[in-house]
């Protein structure tokens, strides 16, 4: 059975099973948020309007999610170790932060794509800009 934070999920408390559901929701809602606004970016892309504010604005907001979630993530997954150890005995109670590979390179991939947002930006304004010239 899977193992969070040296308890067995299988055998969880229904209180550390509430608790653990409660503190698998924000990482839920940016999830979440993070596919609504992917979404929102490729009907930009699919509507021709990859060069348009909306594009540019869907994008932003995708790199920013994604940095709040690469820096939350290991927080996240702290907080949930206290949680599900909560009903432990002292001594046995447990707060677990790690970092891993996919930490490094979801940093990295959002800070990419903050930079693409940043070129895109000069983009958009050079498109504008003829538009106005038609």
């Amino acid at each position: 059975a899977p193992n969070i934070a040296g308890v067995d999920v299988a055998e969880a408390t229904p209180a550390q099973r509430w608790r653990g559901l409660l503190g698998s929701l924000p990482a839920v809602a940016l999830g979440l948020f993070l596919l609504w606004t992917l979404w929102r970016l490729f009907g930009e892309f699919a509507a021709g309007r990859a060069l348009g504010r909306p594009a540019l604005a869907a994008l932003r907001r995708f790199a920013w999610a994604l940095l709040a979630m690469a820096l939350a993530q290991p927080l996240l997954a702290a907080l949930m170790s206290v949680l599900l150890t909560l009903d432990a005995p002292p001594g046995q109670r447990q707060l677990v932060l790690s970092f891993g590979w996919h930490d490094y390179m979801a940093l990295l991939l959002a800070t990419v794509l903050l930079s693409i947002a940043h070129v895109m930006h000069a983009a958009v304004r050079a498109v504008e800009e003829n538009e106005g010239f038609v």
